[in-house]
């Protein structure tokens, strides 16, 4: 079987479903994903097993004044080194196998 292929009423054209094709965000976009990403994080999660807490990822910024302006800004900078690791992870189809390890606590009732 090449391809799957969805049928029914509505689907009435009916367009092989394979690999979605994935392109490369461009870096600016990236940083703004990962910027995102980071500014959303639960601070009161616990640490992985590397012991950075989500509280030091979140809040590593620097004061910087914005572009023009008297107005300053928080800056994350681990967003621009974050952003080069997953780069890095997309482009060599690899994802670390600590990534893939978690640690569960079982809750009793």
């Amino acid at each position: 079987m090449d391809s799957l292929i969805q049928l029914g009423r509505r689907h009435n054209n009916a367009q092989p479903l394979g690999p979605h094709p994935f392109t490369m965000p461009e870096d600016d976009e990236l940083r703004t994903l990962v910027a995102t990403h980071i500014s959303g994080i639960n601070i009161s999660s616990s640490p992985g097993f590397d012991s950075i807490t989500p509280t030091f990822i979140k809040y590593a910024c620097k004061h910087v004044p914005k572009h023009n302006e008297r107005i300053w800004d928080n800056v994350n900078v681990l967003v621009p080194h974050i952003a080069t690791l997953f780069k890095l992870l997309i482009a060599k189809a690899n994802i670390p196998r600590s990534w893939k390890e978690a640690k569960l606590t079982p809750i009793h009732k």
